[in-house]
């Protein structure tokens, strides 16, 4: 990727994203991540993805929709690394409607709490003007006997717990 290849709503947007894309390390699609901040095209979320491929016998294609994101990723020195939620796992990926927090030290249950339909997704968790969240899907497995439905929850950490 090169400042050329951003894009924008508008001729603006467009200033910003080459300018952002210029102060990037991009040496090709296979740039191995460093501890300066890299573009990374295709990102891991480029590709084949959610929905599936179909195959078309008569002309001999397979059809798919993909994704081309791009992302910045960089690592951190372990001393260096930002603040997180080091010692809470959060899971979602049962046969029930809950979502969990464990003690990743000791494995103890913390938390839990029933969600609208099964949480058969992975959690993620960020943090906003202070204040740590975590969001899971819940959009159930029938299959699995979970609850269907069609929902996004976000739960807050008390301020402080991080």
């Amino acid at each position: 990727m090169t400042p050329d290849d951003a894009w924008g709503l508008t001729p603006a947007e467009a200033e910003v994203g080459r300018k952002r894309i210029a102060g990037l390390r991009y040496e090709g699609p296979f740039t191995p991540v460093s501890l300066q901040e890299t573009i990374e095209a295709p990102s891991n979320t480029g590709g084949f993805n959610w929905g599936g491929l179909s195959y078309d016998p008569a002309r001999d294609i397979i059809v798919g929709a993909v994704n081309r994101f791009a992302a910045i990723v960089k690592l951190y020195p372990r001393d260096s690394a930002p603040s997180s939620v080091g010692g809470l796992v959060f899971i979602g990926a049962t046969r029930d409607n809950h979502v969990r927090a464990f003690d990743i030290e000791t494995g103890r249950l913390l938390w839990k709490a029933l969600l609208p339909a099964g949480a058969q997704a992975t959690p993620m968790t960020y943090e906003s003007s202070g204040t740590q969240y975590v969001v899971i899907s819940a959009g159930g497995h029938g299959k699995l006997g979970a609850t269907l439905g069609d929902y996004v929850m976000a739960f807050s950490l008390p301020r402080g717990r991080k």
